[in-house]
C-alpha cells in the first residue's frame, strides 16, 4: 500500500492534541515561525488554533510526504503553508528559518533518522528549538502488528522502534543541538479502537458515534511500549 492510500484508508479526525511540552514550550517563550514536519491531517496545526497559539505566530507551515494529507490543512485555516516534501530531506523548506519546529510520531517512519534529524537543524534557526516524540519499547513489548519485517510492532508503517536511547541521540550532531529533554511515558491506548482494528471494521467514523466516544476514554497500557519525548536547541 503506497501511502496516499495508506492516507485514505486511514484518515486522522481532528481533535486536540497537542504534547504537553509542546503546550509548555507556547507559554514559556515567544516563537515567530512554527513547522509541522509531517503534520499528516493536522493534529498539531488543529490544537494551536484551538488554544490561540496562532495569533503569536507569524508564519505556521505544514509538511507532509503526503499530499492526500495536505489537502484538509486549509480546512483549519488558509493562513497555513503547505508543503509536500520527505522529512529526510526537506529541499522545499529555507535554511534557518524556524524557531519551533515540531515533528510527532514521524521519525520512526523515515528509513534514515539522521539525514531527518540534520534536515531538522538546517532548517532551524539559531537558539531555535526543535520538538520530536517518537516510540520506545523495551525487549518484552508486545503489540499485535507486524512490521515489514516481521517484527511485532506498534504500527505496522513503523520502520523502527528505538530500544535503546543511543540508537536515536547518538545521531544527534552535538556540534549544532543540545539535548535540553528526554523523557518517556506509557503509551495508553483506547479499548475501543482495539476492538475495532481487531473486528476489522472499515466504517472508522463509527469512532464518532458519542456513546463510541463515551467508551472510547477506557483506555489500558500497551505493554512494554513509550512515547519518547525529545526536546533540542539549535546552538
Amino acid at each position: 500500500m503506497n501511502i496516499e492510500e495508506y492516507a485514505k484508508k486511514h484518515k486522522h479526525y481532528l481533535k486536540d492534541q497537542m504534547p504537553e511540552e509542546v503546550d509548555r514550550l507556547f507559554r514559556d517563550n515567544s516563537f515567530s515561525r512554527f513547522i509541522d514536519i509531517g503534520c499528516g491531517g493536522g493534529l498539531i496545526l488543529y490544537s494551536i488554533y484551538i488554544r490561540g497559539y496562532d495569533k503569536k505566530l507569524k508564519e505556521i507551515w505544514g509538511v507532509d510526504l503526503s499530499s492526500e494529507r495536505l489537502k484538509g490543512i486549509k480546512d483549519i485555516s488558509e493562513e497555513i503553508k503547505t508543503v509536500q516534501d520527505d522529512a529526510q530531506t526537506l529541499i522545499n523548506i529555507p535554511d534557518n528559518y524556524f524557531d519551533i519546529v515540531v515533528s510527532t510520531q514521524v521519525i520512526e517512519h523515515v528509513p534514515d533518522d539522521a539525514a531527518m534529524l540534520n534536515s531538522l537543524c538546517r532548517i532551524t534557526a539559531e537558539k531555535g528549538i526543535i520538538y520530536i516524540d517518537t516510540v520506545f519499547k523495551k525487549k518484552w513489548a508486545w503489540y499485535f502488528y507486524k512490521n515489514q519485517s516481521g517484527k511485532y510492532s506498534l504500527d505496522p508503517t513503523h520502520v523502527r522502534e528505538y530500544m535503546n536511547d543511543s540508537e536515536l541521540l547518538s545521531k544527534i550532531n552535538i556540534n549544532n543541538m543540545e539535548v535540553l529533554l528526554s523523557k518517556k511515558k506509557i503509551i495508553f491506548f483506547p479499548v475501543v479502537n482495539f476492538v475495532v482494528r481487531r473486528l476489522k471494521i472499515k466504517n472508522t467514523t463509527i469512532l464518532e458515534n458519542p456513546i463510541i466516544r463515551l467508551f472510547s476514554l477506557i483506555k489500558v497500557p500497551v505493554p512494554g511500549y513509550y512515547i519518547w519525548k525529545i526536546i533540542l536547541q539549535k546552538k
